[in-house]
């Protein structure tokens, strides 16, 4: 379905698991910079965006620059873990009357409440798109391409090395699809402690928290009435607070080297 350029191997095993267009441009847009990592002096890109926003809806001649700075800090707290890119998406299916949404414009003004019910529907847009998808992940047992336990082991640690060193420069670790984490744990790298295993649980249930409270606390639509799998979403936040976890207690060059062909053969497979 996909011509692959400059993705990471994690990337890649995910779209090699899409069924549809929709699920491969979520997957593509997801992976860039995350809002909240993004450093002062590449700000001006989400400013840029959010002045976009307001040109496409006509509100130029009375969008000030406070109004502005106000609704780029309101998208960087409440709205960080997307990218500009998913940003720009949003704004396109809000546009077209995609989204599920009871927005409107009050006096022809880009305002907080206005942005804060396009992004919380485009979430859920986005979470209904990537279900299947992501239960799909997360019961493969086999990938479905077949490749040689060496190019397995080459891939796993491609995939280690860039999660490794985004983590290393963010302190975040972007995986909505837990690849790392259930990398580590099948070769048998990453064995969480209890107190470590609290201790991501309790991150989990906060960050999912909060984002279920973000995505229906400003609705007023009928979409309130559908359930959000918590579980699924405290799981996913634990599961990359145990990988930041490791990565801040190992350092880069002694996980590779823990790394081996005999934890990439299986069922005879002699590479």
């Amino acid at each position: 379905m996909t011509t692959y350029s400059k993705q990471s191997a994690k990337q890649i095993e995910i779209l090699e698991l899409v069924r549809t267009r929709e699920e491969e441009k979520l997957v593509n847009l997801s992976f860039n910079k995350l809002i909240r990592t993004l450093r002062n002096e590449e700000l001006h890109s989400l400013n840029n965006c959010v002045g976009f926003w307001a040109a496409t809806l006509g509100v130029v001649k009375d969008f000030t620059s406070v109004e502005l700075k106000m609704i780029s800090t309101f998208i960087f707290n409440q709205f960080g873990n997307l990218t500009i890119k998913e940003i720009e998406y949003a704004i396109e299916l809000s546009l077209a009357n995609k989204l599920n949404c009871d927005a409107e414009l009050y006096g022809k003004n880009l305002s907080v409440s206005y942005v804060g019910k396009i992004l919380s529907s485009y979430v859920e847009y986005k979470r209904n798109e990537l279900k299947d998808l992501n239960y799909r992940l997360q019961s493969q047992q086999e990938p479905k391409k077949e490749i040689t336990p060496q190019e397995r082991m080459y891939l796993a640690k491609e995939s280690i090395v860039l999660m490794y060193r985004e983590y290393q420069e963010r302190k975040v670790i972007n995986d909505p699809f837990n690849i790392t984490y259930s990398l580590l744990r099948r070769i048998r790298l990453l064995n969480p402690s209890k107190e470590e295993i609290d201790l991501a649980m309790e991150y989990g249930k906060k960050i999912a928290s909060e984002e279920k409270d973000k995505l229906y606390s400003i609705y007023t639509t009928t979409r309130k009435q559908e359930k959000v799998d918590i579980d699924l979403l405290i799981k996913r936040y634990a599961r990359n607070y145990c990988v930041g976890l490791f990565f801040e207690k190992n350092e880069l060059n002694l996980i590779l080297e823990k790394i081996n062909l005999e934890q990439f053969i299986e069922n005879g497979d002699k590479g």
